[in-house]
């Protein structure tokens, strides 16, 4: 069974983020996603090869279709509801070797997805982390903020695919560029 689909392809991050990421991308970036959705669709668009993982099965369904319909062969769709596996999906990348990656995705598996992540990310690359608002989050940051990077959060409202409207909760995007 496949899920309903939001009819607006955006990022679900605040505005400002939005617009940097927008500045920051090129055409020859390859990236990996935690989390697939109508960003998936968004930075396939964008980029040269995007991997994306996703951890519930009608989503990842639903996600699938949108990517065979666009044609978008640049896009690796991936499922896995195992948390231990879905955070440890990068360990077949090689280090330095992703442009950014964005961090969604199962709550529970954020921060070993940050942590496992920046050492695949290239110098000059960047970690996406959404919603990052939340303080169970502290972990993550304290170990992105050990390592050499500027760190960037953009806080603010952002438009719900699901109806085009500009959400009415603030939230936080930040972004890690790695030095």
């Amino acid at each position: 069974m496949t899920e309903k689909r939001p009819p607006f392809i955006d990022m679900w991050v605040t505005f400002e983020s939005k617009k940097w990421i927008e500045k920051w991308l090129k055409p020859e970036y390859v990236g990996f996603e935690f989390g697939s959705g109508m960003s998936t669709i968004y930075l396939g668009k964008k980029t040269k090869h995007l991997i994306s993982i996703e951890h519930r099965l009608g989503w990842y369904r639903t996600i699938r279709k949108m990517l065979r319909t666009r044609k978008m062969m640049n896009v690796l769709l991936l499922y896995e509801p195992w948390i231990r596996e879905y955070y440890e999906t990068l360990k077949w990348c090689k280090p330095d070797s992703l442009d950014y990656v964005f961090l969604d995705g199962i709550y529970e598996a954020k921060i070993k997805c940050a942590q496992n992540s920046w050492s695949r990310i290239k110098r000059g690359g960047i970690l996406i982390f959404d919603d990052s608002e939340h303080s169970i989050f502290r972990p993550a940051y304290e170990f992105l903020d050990s390592n050499k990077s500027e760190r960037l959060d953009f806080c603010g409202q952002s438009r719900n695919p699901w109806n085009g409207k500009v959400g009415d909760k603030k939230s936080m995007t930040s972004i890690w560029i790695k030095g």
